[in-house]
């Protein structure tokens, strides 16, 4: 599977989970008769209250703690994908962590605290892990690319010719990242 399926998918899949959120607090809100909105009461015949039933409340407890995670994973993988890193790692990343925030739900919206614990440590170790797996290429390519410094040849020259052979031998993110950061080396700049 490609790294762009593997993305979409996890993305696709995050996002039906918090669509399935949303309607656990429609059905938790039908099913106690029970409306903050005195539009909504109306409309369903229901009871008006100033605050929302607890089970409402606990879905939307739910909702923000996803809203805390999972852009924050949809955005690291993304830089992973758009790099054309290796597939086997951010298959596992994504993997992993989808998992991990479908049993969060399940384990949120059931009062389960022992497992929501463990499998929300589980989905933040896994962000964890992918931010710093990106760190480390980023370092290990810029620490490659300037191998070559101080070795009598000029600075210049040899950060160019360092920078073009890690390009050419390593179609990874960190060196596309150096491309950007350093391009003026190969427009023949200082």
């Amino acid at each position: 599977m490609t790294l762009l399926k593997m993305y979409a998918i996890a993305a696709i899949v995050l996002a039906n989970k918090m669509a399935a959120i949303s309607v656990a607090q429609g059905r938790a809100r039908v099913a106690t008769g029970i409306f903050v909105n005195p539009e909504e009461a109306r409309t369903f015949g229901a009871e008006e209250a100033p605050e929302e039933a607890p089970m409402v409340q606990r879905a939307a407890r739910a909702w923000r703690n996803k809203l805390e995670n999972i852009p924050i994973f949809l955005i690291v993988p993304w830089i992973y994908v758009t790099a054309g890193l290796s597939t086997l790692p951010c298959e596992i990343y994504c993997i992993v962590f989808v998992l991990a925030q479908i049993a969060h739900t399940i384990s949120y919206l059931n009062a389960v605290q022992r497992v929501r614990t463990i499998v929300f440590t589980i989905g933040a170790l896994v962000t964890l892990a992918l931010i710093i797996h990106l760190v480390l290429l980023v370092v290990l390519a810029w620490r490659r690319t300037t191998a070559g410094f101080g070795h009598g040849v000029s600075s210049s020259r040899a950060s160019e010719t360092t920078l073009k052979a890690a390009l050419s031998t390593h179609r990874g993110f960190a060196f596309r990242i150096l491309r950007l950061a350093f391009g003026r080396l190969e427009e023949g700049g200082n």
